[in-house]
Order: C-alpha cells, then structure tokens, then sequence
C-alpha cells in the first residue's frame, strides 16, 4: 500500500470579491458566464461591494438536534434544525452605499446641483432589511474562479463604526443566506476553454 501524499498545489490563499444586487423574485440571480475572467465585473445588475478591512468570510451554521433511545447513552442519529450560510466582512469605503449593506437596506435620492442648491444624496433607511443576492469569487487552486450565487439574503448587522482621526472608517455587513441549501450554486472552473 501507498503512503497518502497531500497535494501542496492544491493549498490556496487569497481574498475574495463580493457582489450583490437586489432580489427580484420575478428575475432570479443567475451565474455570470463560465467564459467571464477571474475578477471581471459580473454585470447584468451585479454591484462590487467595495473593498473590505481585512477581507471577507463565509460561514455556513448548522443547529443540530440528536436523536435519541433509551436503550442507547449516544445519538442513533442527527437531523438539521436550522442551516444558515452567511458571508461576513468589514466593509472600508465609507460610502452611502457601503452603508446600505451594513444597516440592512435604504434607499438614495439624488438631488442635481443648481442655483442656490448643492447637490446632494440623501440616505433613507429602511425598517425591514433588505433583500439581495449575492456572489463571491475568488481564485481556486488552479488559479481560475470559483464563484458561489446565494440567490436570496438579507442584508445588515450590528453595526459599530468609530470615527477617529488616524482609524478608517469601516461598516460591518453580514449577508444570512434565506434559501434553502440546494439553491446555493457553486461553481469551480477546472480548465480554461479549449480553441
């Protein structure tokens, strides 16, 4: 018998890029494009979040129930109770809309420059959070992408952020996965496309 040989190849480092775009149940979020670059601009709605204090993480949360017998001191078995996948980060550009994805939703009103009038974006805050889907691509250990879709996630956080003079400004936001497990998509490309 062979000894097990780890691949050192397929150990990976590297920051991560996050999309989001308003959900519409009518107009599901699909993946962009299998032939789109590593790190190129999804497009068709999809919005950059912006960069981030020290990248972003993805967490997928399960609450488990043990299934018991009395004739049996260990679990005969285990049944998910509650499965939440979630991508967490600090976000550093301290922007109206940076602010949206930390506070869990609003809206922005732009008023034009004129006479007598600057112009100006106004943020209105929502009550309910928002909702959106959101993508994350990074490079995989074949230096190609690998992109996730959660189709449907809120938006938001206990949000903290200090203003002090030599600290960056930073907006915490958690994106909490609403569909069920099978509908999270993730793709891997192996293998640029042949010509």
């Amino acid at each position: 018998m062979s000894p097990v040989v780890p691949n050192a190849d397929r150990v990976a480092v590297g920051f991560a890029v996050v999309y989001a775009k308003l959900w519409d149940p009518l107009n599901p979020a699909v993946m962009p494009a299998d032939t789109l670059g590593l790190f190129e601009a999804w497009g068709s709605g999809w919005v950059y979040t912006g960069a981030t204090s020290e990248g972003w993480k993805l967490g997928n949360s399960k609450s488990k129930t043990d299934i018991t017998i009395e004739e049996q001191s260990t679990p005969v078995d285990q049944v998910v109770e509650t499965s939440v996948m979630s991508i967490m980060g600090d976000l550093a550009e301290d922007t109206l809309e940076t602010m949206i994805y930390s506070y869990g939703g609003g809206t922005i009103t732009t008023v034009a420059a004129g006479a007598s009038q600057p112009g100006k974006h106004t943020l209105h805050l929502n009550n309910e959070l928002a909702k959106f889907a959101v993508g994350i691509e990074l490079k995989n250990s074949f230096g190609l992408p690998r992109r996730f879709v959660i189709p449907k996630a809120s938006a938001g956080s206990d949000s903290e952020t200090s203003f002090r003079r030599t600290v960056k400004r930073i907006y915490p936001v958690t994106f909490s996965s609403l569909v069920d497990p099978s509908q999270i998509l993730i793709d891997e490309i192996v293998a640029p496309a042949t010509s």
